[in-house]
């Protein structure tokens, strides 16, 4: 019976660790596209701040083009 669960563990392992991931890649043109299209987008703000708020702007202009501008295969 312990032979069994052994040999049914391994399988499961082997079938668990052969499963492929998508390949990425991050299209730098579209990347830069859409985070110039970001900056164009943004409401204009106060010239000074006390406040890092513009950074704030900037980096998530930056994550979404990131993440938009990656496309997976299988």
């Amino acid at each position: 019976m312990k032979k069994i669960y052994f040999v049914i563990c391994i399988l499961f392992s082997i079938g668990f660790t052969s499963c492929t991931f998508p390949k990425c890649t991050v299209d730098n043109k579209l990347r830069r596209e859409i985070f110039n299209e970001c900056l164009k987008n943004i409401p204009k703000g106060p010239e000074r701040t006390v406040t890092n708020d513009w950074d704030e702007v900037i980096v998530e202009c930056r994550n979404t083009s990131l993440i938009l501008g990656e496309t997976c295969t299988k």
